[in-house]
């Protein structure tokens, strides 16, 4: 008896080419490797094996089980070494299952057999599919609910079968339509009958290379006209590959348009006339007299279901309404699609604006295309790498890429790369072509021609934005008073929009491509006083933001922009402008790194013929907190010290310096020296009365009592920074100041608050996007991990700040991390690994004059060393870090050092030695007013299970 069930059926690719190639012993492995994870995801799926040779033939009680298993098994075959790809066909049908006999197994028959058609059918259907493919019936797709979501691929005929199948692909990997086979070939209904749809009439031209990439864009094009619209818009600066799209899209569309696809070059239209006698062409239509566009109207509508394809509309956009306007009210039942560098503007467009090529699939069409001029083009991994890096360059145009790619005969990849700055004259094609698309300079030509003259102007000037820019920093940076009937700059910017010469992108921001702005810099280039202008109002616009350091996120993304008015005003010598925009750009670049650029420039301006007074001692101000980043307390010191005899004594610019004084003392273990700025910062900030002031100077004094062990008062500074936070709505500072409540929380022995604590900093450091705090937390909630013995969680977060503090270039937070790294291989026992990164912590700490922090790691290094069985090292370490420690007046590490000391003299059976220095580490923890659940306090009990209190 029948019953109703789903078949699934996988095949490997080439697999015996594969066998062949890989030997008889290497491919039995993989074979057997590929069963045994075809089997283990038939558990997860719930299938059941009916047959298998290359692949695997399963039955499934539900659909979604069937797609699940394809889409699983498709990730793992491109998973395995070497990679396998295979393809897949889903269908339903009832069919007749029968149990073979015991007996017959035994001899070697399958268990179970399937009869019916619907195997073969089956079978047919995946033997169609591309590699990494999988297609589905429709009988399969209408047992499926809303999700997943399935592409139509049209009607096939399949040899033997009498009425053609509907075929579909799920919509999460689009591939398209397969092309036709022997036994099976794409339909479309004319209305009559199944007509084979290579006969369908069209007039697309034959593609004469490979496609690349392009699914997603092609998936929403064939979404959007199955969704009901008539005409869409594909828009894009020139290279993009909006034609190349088009094309592909019109042959993938012809099994739905049984009146044709009709592909019309307009690229030489130039007026009404111009449109009517390039559509005329392209739908093989003789005009007569008459009306043209009344005539093509009325052709179109005559052939029912058609597709008319328009190609580079943008240069008569402006006679849209009056052609494809009337076309789309004559033709009901046609669709047109369009592409053009600027929105048509008319009634029942759709646009579709074609972004750049992935990098992926940039890197594919370079390869593609130099293996068309080089016969043996065969990147190795590093060629690979410096591929991807010249894609993301060429932005991901496929006309630059494929221009670039056609050097290959000349010139390597890493040499393309380094020429990168002769752009347009790599960008050319070789041989003498003239056609707008030989060159990319030709193509932006094209685009700059179709501009207006406030367009252009507005255009080149807008090439000064680095990185990009908002719509009020293009008001400030635009001059087009002198132009006739001055345009509103919102009105220029759009129009430029809709020409796809500028991009929207998040925040309400735009951008231009990277081959865009360099044109139209050149074309700004030509006048250097309007060069020189537009800098200075750009510069004036940026360097006038003020503190970014307390905004945080408001302006990350115009860090390009600061950077840019920075080291353009220093060009200029216009050392006020340079220092505030220095400030701003610190603001940002303190928070997010890489601190290196910052020292660059602070190092520039400083090297400036600068102004005294306010601005110099603004400049002076970022060069100390950058040494201060980079661990060059010292130097930091010096900078600091010049800010701030050039600044007034009772503003805010010096309680900046104060805070950063006290920091860089701190660091150097001068702690009366940075009490006494701290106390003018706090009486600074309780006169100004700002908020945001007495954050800064009660968090220094936070980390000033810390570094002394004076916990308790610690946490009253920190906390009354934090009720600060809370009255200004500081979301920065309160997730810094939570980090560092933990930090005393978790010094003090409170796990559970420690951890509150820093979960909440991690959540509002990503909020604002603050990767300097982001890694300053999750170094110490590694801590809090591995003392609770959640090694792995440890590791993940060290691992995540080291990198951090290596973007930044934080060498103090990088020390730290080695450190803590350095621990946790010591409490798993592998001390060779906590011997190396304890002294690469020490080397950091060194080198970055940090005292305090050395002598700690040397006590940290001088157990791992006993624990090694280098003990002579080991009593080296311990002398050196107790005379740091003594010299910076740190009770609570210098009594952890003498508890380390302790246990090496246990290991070493010296008990009485021992003993006194456990002695020694009690009296500390009783001077520190740490509490014994304090790292220093579990230290100590841990000893004192050795002896009776």
């Amino acid at each position: 008896m029948k019953s109703e069930h789903v078949l699934l059926l996988c095949d490997v690719v080439d697999s015996t080419a594969l066998t062949e190639r890989l030997g008889d012993v290497r491919a039995e492995r993989l074979w057997r490797a590929h069963d045994n994870l075809a089997r283990e995801l038939l558990t997860t799926w719930r299938g059941r094996e009916v047959d298998k040779t290359d692949g695997l033939f399963a039955l499934f009680d539900g659909v979604a089980d069937a797609l699940g298993y394809a889409a699983a098994y498709h990730d793992a075959l491109s998973a395995m070494d070497p990679p396998l790809q295979a393809r897949a066909a889903i269908h339903r049908a009832a069919v007749l299952l029968r149990e073979t006999p015991a007996a017959e197994v035994a001899r070697g028959a399958k268990p179970l057999e399937v009869d019916g058609i619907a195997k073969p059918l089956t079978a047919r259907i995946g033997a169609l599919a591309l590699r990494g493919q999988t297609l589905i019936t429709e009988s399969a797709a209408s047992a499926l609910a809303s999700e997943p979501r399935l592409n139509p691929l049209g009607h096939w005929r399949l040899k033997g079968i009498s009425e053609p199948i509907a075929l579909f692909e799920p919509a999460a990997y689009p591939m398209g339509p397969p092309p036709d086979v022997e036994k099976a070939w794409r339909v479309t209904h004319n209305g009559e009958c199944w007509l084979p749809t290579r006969e369908v009439p069209h007039s697309l031209p034959a593609e004469r290379d490979g496609f690349v990439g392009r699914r997603p864009a092609l998936a929403e094009l064939a979404a959007s006209f199955a969704g009901g619209a008539r005409l869409v818009t594909v828009l894009g600066v020139g290279g993009t590959g909006k034609t190349r799209l088009a094309l592909r899209h019109g042959w993938e569309a012809l099994g739905g348009q049984a009146g044709g696809v009709w592909f019309c070059d307009l690229s030489q239209a130039v007026s009404l006339d111009g449109i009517a006698h390039s559509a005329a062409q392209g739908l093989q239509l003789p005009l007569g007299a008459g009306d043209p566009v009344q005539q093509i109207g009325n052709a179109i509508a005559s052939r029912g279901a058609v597709l008319v394809i328009l190609d580079n509309f943008e240069q008569v956009a402006r006679h849209a309404e009056a052609s494809l306007g009337c076309w789309l009210a004559q033709a009901s039942a046609a669709t047109f699609l369009v592409t053009s560098r600027e929105v048509l503007g008319i009634t029942g467009e759709r646009t579709m604006a074609l972004p750049p090529l992935p990098d992926d699939d940039g890197a594919e069409l370079f390869v593609r295309r130099a293996g068309d001029v080089v016969a043996d083009f065969n990147p190795a991994a590093d060629d690979r790498v410096v591929i991807a890096e010249l894609v993301r360059l060429l932005d991901g145009l496929p006309l630059s890429i494929e221009l670039a790619a056609s050097r290959v005969q000349v010139m390597t990849p890493r040499t393309m790369l380094s020429r990168m700055g002769e752009r347009f004259k790599l960008l050319a094609t070789p041989g003498g072509r003239r056609d707008r698309q030989a060159t990319l300079r030709a193509t932006l030509d094209w685009s700059w021609d179709l501009l207006s003259n406030v367009e252009r102007s507005a255009l080149a000037q807008l090439s000064v934005f680095e990185g990009g820019f908002t719509l009020t920093a293009a008001e400030a940076v635009l001059e087009l008073s002198a132009m006739a009937d001055a345009p509103w700059v919102v009105d220029v910017v759009q129009a430029l929009l809709q020409k796809s010469l500028l991009r929207a992108g998040a925040a309400q921001r735009f951008d231009m491509l990277r081959s865009v702005q360099d044109y139209a810099a050149e074309r700004l280039a030509g006048n250097a006083d309007s060069v020189r202008s537009a800098h200075a109002r750009h510069g004036l616009h940026f360097s006038s933001l003020g503190d970014l350091a307390t905004r945080s996120g408001e302006h990350d993304a115009d860090v390009d922009n600061l950077v840019a008015a920075t080291r353009r005003a220093l060009e200029a010598k216009d050392a006020e402008v340079a220092n505030r925009a220095l400030a701003g750009a610190w603001g940002v670049l303190g928070r997010s790194g890489p601190f290196a650029i910052a020292a660059h420039l602070a190092a520039a301006a400083l090297a400036c013929v600068a102004p005294r007074g306010e601005a110099a001692a603004l400049a002076l101000w970022v060069a100390g907190c950058v040494d201060i980043a980079l661990g060059q307390s010292a130097t930091a010191l010096a900078h600091l010290r010049r800010g701030l005899a050039e600044t007034m004594p009772a503003g805010a610019l010096a309680l900046r310096l104060r805070c950063a004084l006290a920091e860089a003392h701190g660091g150097l273990g001068q702690m009366a020296e940075a009490g006494e700025q701290l106390e003018q910062a706090l009486a600074t900030a309780r006169l100004l009365a700002d908020d945001r002031l007495l954050c800064l100077a009660l968090n220094e004094r936070g980390a000033w009592l810390m570094r002394q062990s004076r916990l308790q008062e610690s946490q009253s500074a920190y906390a009354e920074a934090l009720q600060a936070a809370q009255r200004s709505q500081d979301e920065r500072w309160l997730g810094g100041l939570r980090g560092n409540l933990g930090v005393i929380a978790h010094m003090l022995g409170d796990a559970g608050l420690a951890r509150q604590h820093y979960e909440a900093a991690l959540v509002q450091a990503a909020a604002q996007r603050d990767r300097r705090w982001e890694g300053n937390t999750r170094c110490n909630l590694g801590l809090l991990h591995q003392e609770a013995g959640r090694t792995t969680e440890a590791e993940e977060q060290f691992t995540l700040a080291l990198a951090t503090a290596r973007h930044l270039g934080h060498r103090r937070l990088e020390c730290t991390v080695l450190c803590n790294l350095g621990l946790l291989r010591n409490d798993q026992l592998r001390f060779d690994q906590a011997i190396e990164h304890f002294n690469a912590a020490a080397q950091v700490a060194e080198q970055i004059d940090d005292p305090r922090a050395q002598g700690q790691i040397l006590g940290y290094l001088g157990l791992a060393l006993a624990h090694f069985g280098r003990s002579d090292d080991a009593e080296v370490a311990f002398s050196a870090g107790r005379a740091l420690l003594s010299q910076v007046q740190d009770p609570l590490s210098l009594g952890l050092l003498h508890c380390a000391q302790a246990q090496m003299r246990l290991l070493a059976g010296a008990q009485n030695s021992a003993r006194e220095l456990w002695q020694q580490a009690r009296a500390e923890l009783t001077t520190s007013g740490a509490g014994p659940d304090s790292e220093l306090g579990r230290a100590i009990d841990l000893l004192g299970a050795r002896w009776p209190a």
